[in-house]
């Protein structure tokens, strides 16, 4: 995923849900409506040729905050006003709203409360159910055993072994290979 441009990965389809809500994830200082298009304000209905049809933008966002349930006072809110969770909602609805191909989400439920976790979670279950490609990135254990279909344990930049889930996971065989210990030798021990 090198030599093209964030605009290229996202006309191929490609979302991305930083782990990072304020810093890169969203704008603070712009407000809901503004962030809810960063990554379409090229595209109809929000563009019209090169201007930005601000209408267009207001339909939007509040189908978005509707939709993905971000309580916001108004769509002139700025960001950096909303709580962890509405944040994270937000950035979930942006990504989500045109149905992606694949996305990428790194500790997606990270600081959020236990109602907002559940949301974020389900959403990304609709997403794969529906057919999306989800490459979660979490130190959750519990929620890398929920939510993925398979589990690739990195240590030290080196993938320890690929797991099919929920037949080969357990926590005992996940820690070894957080340690370092390569599923080829965990098996070969087993025998």
């Amino acid at each position: 995923m090198t030599h093209r441009s964030p605009k290229q990965y996202i006309d191929r389809g490609i979302r991305y849900i930083p782990a990072d809500r304020k810093g890169t994830g969203l704008v603070p200082n712009m407000d809901v409506k503004e962030n809810s298009i960063l990554k379409k304000y090229w595209n109809k209905p929000v563009a019209k040729g090169p201007m930005i049809d601000w209408k267009a933008v207001f339909t939007h966002a509040m189908n978005l905050v509707k939709k993905y349930s971000v309580s916001t006072p108004s769509m002139e809110t700025p960001v950096k006003n909303l709580s962890g969770g509405n944040l994270q909602k937000l950035m979930l609805g942006r990504e989500l709203c045109d149905a992606p191909k694949a996305l990428i989400a790194v500790h997606p439920t990270w600081g959020l409360d236990v109602a907002a976790t559940h949301f974020v979670r389900e959403q990304l279950l609709e997403e794969r159910d529906r057919g999306a490609a989800i490459f979660l990135v979490s130190e959750d254990l519990e929620e890398l055993l929920s939510l993925s279909d398979r589990l690739a344990v990195i240590f030290k930049g080196e993938i320890m072994g690929i797991l099919n889930h929920p037949e080969e996971a357990t926590p005992e065989l996940i820690g070894l290979m957080m340690a370092g210990t390569p599923l080829s030798s965990i098996k070969k021990g087993a025998k």
